[in-house]
C-alpha cells in the first residue's frame, strides 16, 4: 500500500494492483469501543464480571463483524473464531479477565505494602494493587491495553524508517536437521504474506533511483551521436547542469534500446517455432524424405514402388528417421500437447510483457513504439520517471545493468587492445634492432 502511493505521489504510469489487507482484522481486535481488547478491558472493570459475561458480551458486539464467527457449538463452549490472514483460528475465554489484570494476589501486595525493608520501600510505588471495586485503572494498565500501545509504537516506528525483514522458516514440524519439507515452507510462505508481498514487489517497481544518481550511474547508456547527451560525472559542472530534458532523453534511448533486443529476440523465436513446426509436419517430412531419396524425382515409386519403405528406418537406427516412423511418434495426444505448449509459451510471454507495461499495447515496429507517448514507452521497457526517482522493474533492471556491463567490458577491451598493441609494437622494433645480419 505505501508503494502504490509513493507512485502516486511520484506521478507514474501505474495501475492499482488489488491484494488482501488485514486492516478489518486489526479493527475487531484493536478498535476502539469495538474491539474484542478494547471490550475485555471494559469488562476488567465491570464489578463481577466473569468469562461468561464477557464472552455473551463479545457475541452480542462483534457478532455482526465478517471476520468473526461463533457456531452454536462453540457458544456452547464460550468460544469464538476470527478469520485472519492465514486462515481462521479458535479462542477459547477461559481466565482472560484474570489474565488481562495482571493482578498481584492480595496477600502479597499488603505484604509488600507493610514491609518496613529499606529497598521495597522505594519500590512500594510500583507496587500494582487493585483494591476498589468497580471502576479503576485497569483500561490503563492491563496486559491487552500494554500489548496495544506496544504494537502502535511498532508501527509508527516502522512508518519512519525503510525496514528490511528476515524470515525464518521452520524446515520440519519436528525441528531435526537434514529434512526438509516443502509442502510446510509453502504454507509458512503463505500464511506470512511473504507470496502475497513477492506478487506485489514483482508486478510494481522495486528498484528505484534518484534523478541524479540514475544519471551518474548510467549516463554512459545515452546517445554518443549526441552532443548533449549526459556527460560522466568526473565533470561535475557539466554534469551537475544536466535538467531534466537530458535525464529525459538518456531513459527514452534506454528504453528503445530495450524494446528493440526483445523485439528481435521475440522474432528469433517465432522464425525458429515455426521453422520447428515446418520441420515436424507430415507434408514437410515426405517431402524431405522423398528429396534425400531421389532429388530429381518426387513420385510415389520414388519412395519404393509399393509404399514400403515408409515403413523401415536406416540400418541400425542411427540413421534419419522416415516419415512413417516420424509420424507414428508424433501420436494424436502428443501432437496436441506440442500445439499447446507452442501456444502456451506464446501466451505467456505477451500476457507477462503485457500485465509489465501497464496493459500497454506491445509495438510491433519501430514506427509503432515511437509513436508512444513517452510514459508508454517506458512503461512498455519496465521502467518509469517519477518527479525525484526512476522507478525500474526487476527485469528491466537486469538488463540495464547487462547494457552498461557490456559497455564497460567493450570499452576495457578498447583500451587493453590500445596497450597491448603498443606493447607489441615496441617489442618488435627491438626485436628488429636486435637482428644481426
Amino acid at each position: 500500500k505505501l508503494e502504490q502511493k509513493e507512485y502516486e505521489r511520484e506521478g507514474i504510469l501505474w495501475k492499482f494492483i488489488s491484494f488482501p489487507d488485514n486492516q478489518d482484522v486489526l479493527d475487531l481486535i484493536d478498535k476502539r469501543h469495538t474491539g474484542i481488547l478494547p471490550l475485555l478491558d471494559e469488562q476488567c472493570i465491570v464489578p463481577k464480571s466473569t468469562d461468561q459475561k464477557f464472552c455473551r458480551y463479545l457475541y452480542s458486539r462483534c457478532d455482526t463483524h465478517e471476520r468473526f464467527a461463533a457456531s452454536s457449538a462453540q457458544r456452547v463452549d464460550y468460544k469464538f473464531s476470527v478469520e485472519h490472514y492465514a486462515g481462521p483460528v479458535e479462542y477459547t475465554t477461559d481466565s482472560w479477565l484474570e489474565k488481562n489484570k495482571d493482578q498481584l494476589p492480595t496477600a502479597a501486595a499488603q505484604l509488600l505494602v507493610s514491609s518496613e525493608f529499606d529497598l521495597i520501600g522505594e519500590i512500594k510505588s510500583f507496587v500494582r494493587t487493585e483494591e476498589r471495586q468497580g471502576r479503576g485503572s485497569v483500561a490503563t494498565k492491563s496486559v491487552s491495553a500494554q500489548f496495544s500501545s506496544q504494537l502502535r509504537t511498532l508501527r509508527d516506528r516502522i512508518d519512519q524508517t525503510v525496514p528490511h525483514y528476515i524470515r525464518c522458516l521452520k524446515p520440519n514440524d519436528d525441528l531435526v536437521p537434514d529434512r526438509f519439507e516443502p509442502k510446510n515452507i509453502v504454507e509458512q510462505l503463505r500464511c506470512g504474506g511473504v507470496l502475497e508481498a513477492v506478487r506485489v514487489s514483482r508486478a510494481g517497481y522495486p528498484t528505484r533511483y534518484p534523478h541524479d544518481v540514475f544519471m551518474a550511474r548510467y549516463y554512459i547508456l545515452g546517445d554518443r551521436d549526441d552532443n548533449t547527451s549526459p556527460v560522466s560525472p568526473i565533470n561535475h559542472r557539466n554534469f551537475q547542469s544536466m535538467g531534466e530534458q537530458s535525464l529525459k532523453r538518456l531513459i527514452a534511448k534506454i528504453a528503445y534500446d530495450i524494446w528493440d533486443a526483445d523485439h528481435r529476440a521475440l522474432l528469433a523465436l517465432l522464425e525458429k517455432e515455426r521453422l520447428q513446426e515446418m520441420a515436424m509436419s507430415p507434408k514437410y517430412a515426405q517431402r524431405h524424405h522423398n528429396h534425400e531419396r531421389n532429388p530429381s524425382t518426387t513420385s510415389f515409386q520414388s519412395l519404393g514402388g509399393d509404399g514400403n519403405m515408409l515403413l523401415g528406418t536406416t540400418a541400425g537406427g542411427g540413421g534419419p528417421k522416415t516419415f512413417a516412423f516420424e509420424s507414428s511418434v508424433r501420436t494424436p495426444e502428443l501432437k496436441r500437447q506440442l500445439k499447446k505448449d507452442k501456444s502456451t509459451r506464446l501466451t505467456t510471454t505477451l500476457r507477462e510483457r503485457a500485465a509489465e507495461s501497464n496493459n500497454v499495447a506491445r509495438p510491433e515496429s519501430k514506427e509503432e513504439f515511437m509513436s508512444l507517448d513517452f510514459p508508454s514507452r517506458c512503461a512498455v521497457a519496465g521502467l518509469q520517471l517519477g518527479k525525484t526517482k526512476v522507478f525500474l522493474r526487476r527485469e528491466a533492471f537486469d538488463r540495464i545493468e547487462a547494457m552498461r556491463s557490456n559497455v564497460f567490458f567493450g570499452a576495457a577491451m578498447t583500451i587493453q587492445a590500445a596497450v597491448r598493441g603498443r606493447m607489441a609494437r615496441k617489442w618488435f622494433k627491438q626485436m628488429k634492432t636486435s637482428i644481426v645480419l
